[in-house]
């Protein structure tokens, strides 16, 4: 019988885990849960006062990664169109 010396995931766990930890420092990031799927939305950080700016995914995913990689890929090509990447 063998034991188990650390807590074991998935490896989709850790990637979920290691993109939301690298994206969050362009914004808030929420990734929920709904009756039809998983979705995923970043408010973004903005530095004009009165402004806010808002990338998010369909709420269909079938998996939270899916979800997340979706809004990533958006927020990305939106900061490419700003000029800020």
């Amino acid at each position: 019988m063998s034991t188990v010396t650390k807590f074991e995931r998935p490896q989709a766990i850790y990637d979920l885990a290691e993109m939301l930890d690298q994206t969050k420092r362009y914004g808030k990031i929420r990734l929920s849960r709904q009756d039809d799927g998983w979705y995923c939305c970043i408010a973004m950080n903005t530095n004009t006062t009165g402004t806010s700016f808002e990338v998010k995914s369909e709420f269909h995913h079938a998996t939270p990664i899916e979800a997340a990689d979706c809004c990533i890929q958006r927020m990305h090509a939106a900061l490419r169109t700003l000029g800020a990447v």
